[in-house]
């Protein structure tokens, strides 16, 4: 799942993100972003580079670029140093519940780092994806020169939720900070995050559960998403308190919309607590024995055999023809970015996020996707066969316009 926090100013982001690292270089174990029980944050994107931001995230670099700073305070946007200024856009990568199972109760230390370094790479895939594709600012008279830019992005990896359930994600802080092409710095088009969410979600759970497979761990479809086959549902909703929580939230309001989601998520928002890493998992296993669950029948935690029907694979990958009909099923016409989502949905755990974009190539070429624009001049899409059932059905009111 992707989740998106509302824009914060730079003011706002020091204080939620890292209170601790503003005033001191030293990270504070309470600091919810920099404690010491999680990975330390690392920076991403081909800017973060330019600006000889490399490794783990240091509190004052932090902050600096918060501030729209870069070396020695050197200033890369207009209004650097504005607490008010808009500091970035925080994005949300968090896992299939079971997955964090998986990792939580794995007795096998190897398999337990393969799984945190398969969330790493398909968080990585996914901002890869934003920087290639989706990064842009302007300038020009009234910004109307639109270009293409580098990202500076704060990635922090997390492995449990508020209510201390295991629940593997990683909260990455795009800056509102960016390289151009000439090599200048601006301000980013943040425009685009709301319009990619769910292809952007969905593209990362096509890395992260082709990463599950190459783990030895068999996958099935769950609606949009993915689940490991083998665990067991009771620990999915043992290990979802936090989510719980959301949901009573959303049927209290009557709305189960994304913003509705995002608000009801900070309206149930407490301090994180810490315990020792050695702690939680105590705690984790005694909740699964509660369930008369342990490490004899964890069987998910075992490598799949090897067999001849490749039961790995869920399903196989949908003909051009098939998706386009399920596409076109609701509505005449289907924008860009409903497209992708549609092909990446359908791609877990048949795919992996390159194959998949070769898919969407080939897709793209295919003359019975017939390209529109709207009033906008922004792509659409339709299908051949409902171009002629849309035309059969304009032809035949005009026959009878007189009737």
């Amino acid at each position: 799942m992707l989740s998106l926090s509302p824009p914060k100013s730079a003011g706002g982001a020091m204080s939620y993100f890292s209170s601790q690292l503003v005033e001191d270089a030293q990270t504070d174990p309470e600091d919810y972003y920099s404690n010491s029980h999680e990975q330390p944050g690392r920076w991403r994107g081909k800017a973060a580079a330019a600006l000889g931001l490399a490794g783990e995230v240091d509190g004052k670099d932090f902050a600096r670029t918060l501030l729209g700073y870069g070396q020695n305070f050197k200033k890369l946007v207009q209004n650097a140093g504005d607490s008010e200024r808009r500091a970035g856009q925080d994005l949300t990568f968090s896992a299939p519940k079971t997955v964090s199972v998986a990792w939580a109760l794995a007795d096998d230390a190897e398999l337990k780092s393969g799984i945190e370094e398969a969330q790493r790479r398909a968080v990585d895939k996914a901002l890869e994806r934003i920087e290639q594709d989706y990064l842009f600012t302007r300038r020009g008279h009234g910004g109307q020169d639109r270009e293409h830019a580098a990202m500076v992005a704060a990635v922090f990896d997390h492995q449990t939720s508020r209510e201390q359930d295991p629940q593997l994600h990683s909260h990455c802080f795009v800056m509102n900070v960016c390289r151009r092409e000439d090599g200048t710095f601006g301000t980013i088009d943040n425009s685009f995050f709301y319009k990619i969410q769910k292809e952007l979600g969905a593209y990362y759970r096509v890395e992260l559960a082709k990463e599950m497979q190459n783990l030895g761990l068999a996958v099935e479809r769950d609606g949009d998403s993915f689940r490991l086959k083998n665990i067991d549902p009771r620990l999915e909703k043992q290990f979802s308190k936090r989510r719980d929580q959301i949901e009573s939230k959303l049927a209290e309001v009557g709305s189960h919309s994304a913003r509705a989601s995002e608000t009801a998520a900070l309206d149930t928002r407490k301090d994180k607590e810490h315990s020792s890493g050695e702690a939680l998992e105590e705690s984790w296993r005694a909740q699964a024995a509660e369930l008369g669950i342990d490490k004899n029948n964890l069987q998910a935690f075992e490598p799949e055999p090897e067999s001849d029907d490749n039961d790995k694979t869920p399903d196989r990958m949908p003909t051009h023809a098939e998706i386009l009909r399920e596409l076109t099923q609701h509505a005449s016409t289907v924008s860009q970015h409903q497209l992708k989502a549609a092909v990446y949905v359908a791609a877990q755990g048949v795919l992996s996020a390159d194959e998949a974009d070769q898919y969407l190539d080939e897709l793209l070429a295919d003359d019975e996707l017939i390209k529109l624009r709207d009033a906008r001049n922004e792509p659409r899409f339709t299908s051949r066969e409902m171009l002629e059932i849309e035309q059969r059905l304009a032809d035949s009111a005009r026959s009878r316009q007189n009737e």
